[in-house]
């Protein structure tokens, strides 16, 4: 098996972690919640997407796994997909970053949720690229 596919799941299991870290800071009530907690989690989130769009665009798109035509196409998928996802936590982060979230902690929370969801659906989708290119 490519020792990319490995490298692939790793970056997986680091955004789901930080995403399963988040869950429960996100269910407190508006009083208890640990900002600085979650500013933790959000800076590591920054942290795992950069590192693995730059996975992506330097060691899959360079040298697409399974070659040919669909593993060009898989790669150049992937690799929008990195994109379109950092860019949306770029932009959900530039929103909050000047309004305080303890003072709209409900609309916070909610567009947290939302934006887990994105990024859950970003893994899930190129987890199924991953599982394409192992068969």
């Amino acid at each position: 098996m490519d020792k990319r596919l490995y490298i692939i799941e790793r970056h997986h299991r680091r955004m789901s972690a930080i995403l399963q870290d988040a869950r429960p800071l996100l269910s407190s009530p508006a009083a208890s919640v640990d900002h600085a907690g979650l500013g933790y989690l959000r800076n590591e989130l920054v942290d795992a997407l950069v590192s693995y769009r730059r996975f992506v665009q330097e060691d899959i798109c360079l040298s697409p796994i399974g070659g040919g035509p669909d593993g060009r196409s898989d790669a150049t998928e992937l690799k929008t997909t990195c994109a379109e996802i950092e860019s949306a936590y770029q932009r959900f982060r530039e929103r909050w970053i000047y309004r305080q979230v303890p003072d709209n902690w409900s609309e916070y929370r909610l567009s947290a949720q939302v934006m887990m969801k994105q990024i859950k659906t970003a893994i899930d989708k190129s987890a199924s690229l991953k599982t394409r290119w192992s068969l």
